[in-house]
């Protein structure tokens, strides 16, 4: 994972760190802010691990893992809502078929994971298996900085 030069947030959440005063929400968020450009320093990665591991055995097992992989699956369908917005934005006024289907596929794929909570959780499910990479049940620190990375770059479905 990429450094980047600190930000106002990166500051903000050091001095959240050092005084006691963050939360997942807040690191969740900057994970959020990273799929925008803004990529997570390795401080803020250390502490989003430490923030999910409840046990401190310094692996994230399954159960420890899921609430990470759902929140994953909600800013991949909050990235999601925003291409369908910037596809429709952007059809011409007469669009070709191709880019009604594309839209339209996209809309479909939405729709259908927005509503339905099982297909979410299997999403979910099926991204801690991905970051699993070596199929031992837990992420490590290694697997779980390649998830976050995945889930920066888009590349995570």
């Amino acid at each position: 994972m990429m450094l980047e030069p600190r930000s106002r947030a990166h500051d903000s959440f050091c001095w959240a760190l050092r005084t006691g005063q963050f939360c997942q929400a807040r690191l969740l968020a900057r994970v959020q802010e990273g799929m925008q450009g803004q990529p997570l320093q390795s401080g803020e990665v250390q502490a989003l691990f430490t923030s999910f591991d409840i046990n401190h055995d310094g692996v994230l097992q399954r159960e420890e893992a899921m609430p990470l992989c759902r929140e994953a699956v909600s800013l991949i369908l909050g990235k999601m809502r925003h291409d369908l917005e910037e596809k429709k934005k952007s059809l011409s006024q007469k669009p070709r078929q191709s880019e009604l289907q594309s839209v339209a596929q996209l809309g479909d794929v939405l729709l259908k994971l927005t509503d339905s909570a099982e297909e979410r959780e299997s999403l979910a499910r099926a991204i801690f298996t991905k970051a699993d990479s070596n199929h031992n049940g837990e992420l490590d620190r290694a697997e779980f900085v390649r998830v976050l990375a995945q889930l920066g770059e888009g590349t995570l479905l």
